[in-house]
């Protein structure tokens, strides 16, 4: 048998629930409303930014179909590029300019902040970027001589 709820019992816990919650200060609650915010702003922002880049990508599709649908409809050719995403080519020379300026960011942080530690951590994305970019100009000498 089940027992059944006792609403004296229910309504004396809802009482010393809300007695409870009158003993927090403003700075306590709003100090854990702020932490409860961020936490969910922490977790919910890359869910969030993955679904956004997901719906855009179901939009740009529909419309690529419809476009498509529209031409079978007319009796056009569909052209065989609509449903071919174009492929970026990847630059050294970009990434090596990304990552140069990533560690000039972080060592010029440290040598406003006045430690080293962190400029020494700037210099290996700095010299990364330097990389990228030494290769890229070398290989666009190397196909300029090819030609």
């Amino acid at each position: 048998m089940l027992p059944i709820l006792d609403v004296d019992s229910a309504v004396d816990g809802l009482d010393k629930l809300g007695h409870a919650s009158h003993g927090m200060s403003g700075e306590h609650f709003m100090g854990l409303l702020i932490g409860l915010v961020a936490v969910i702003l922490i977790f919910g922002m890359p869910v969030f930014i993955v679904v956004a880049v997901l719906r855009h990508r179901l939009e740009k599709q529909r419309m690529v179909n419809d476009l498509a649908l529209r031409l079978a409809d007319k009796g056009q050719p569909i052209p065989p590029e609509l449903f071919v995403e174009a492929v970026r080519q990847k630059s050294d020379l970009r990434r090596g300019i990304i990552w140069a300026m990533v560690g000039l960011g972080i060592l010029l942080f440290g040598a406003f902040d006045g430690d080293s530690d962190i400029m020494g951590i700037g210099f290996i994305p700095m010299m990364i970027g330097i990389g990228f970019t030494a290769a890229a100009l070398l290989e666009k000498k190397q196909k300029e001589r090819e030609l």
